[in-house]
């Protein structure tokens, strides 16, 4: 019976990738054939954790009350943006963010993005169309 702890991947997958990986067992014992002794199976890489983004217009209890729920959460990267904040103010988040993602490439970097009715005129009109067309996306299997 193999040792499945014995086994090595030979290369380091790419994140969001799909890659093969497999076992290869050397000097298994005297056996008739070395045909058994490699399996490969198809893998789905994906993130360990999920990356949310919330952007508020303003600090409402509710917006309070769920940052701190999402910061508490070991499963989300979480960043967030308070449009009504000053300048310089620091936006919370694991990574906190300087300044909103300004393109579909950026926006896409998200799982999820949480709207709590922020000024969709300050956002700019580039922002109701990246939010479209980030949602039209087919699911990932």
């Amino acid at each position: 019976m193999p040792c499945w702890g014995g086994s090595r991947s030979s290369s380091r997958p790419r994140p969001r990738a799909n890659t093969n990986f497999g076992p290869r067992f050397s000097d298994a014992g005297p056996e008739l054939t070395d045909a058994d002794n490699v399996a490969t199976k198809l893998v789905k890489v994906v993130r360990q954790r999920v990356r949310a983004l919330l952007v508020a217009g303003y600090p409402a209890p509710e917006v309070q009350f769920l940052r701190n729920a999402l910061l508490r959460d070991t499963a989300l990267e979480f960043a967030s943006w308070l449009q009504s904040a000053s300048e310089g103010y620091e936006q919370s988040g694991h990574r906190p963010l300087r300044r909103l993602p300004a393109n579909l490439p950026e926006l896409s970097q998200y799982d999820v993005v949480i709207l709590f009715d922020p000024d969709m005129r300050a956002l700019g009109s580039a922002w109701s169309e990246m939010l479209q067309s980030s949602s039209v996306r087919p699911a990932a299997d």
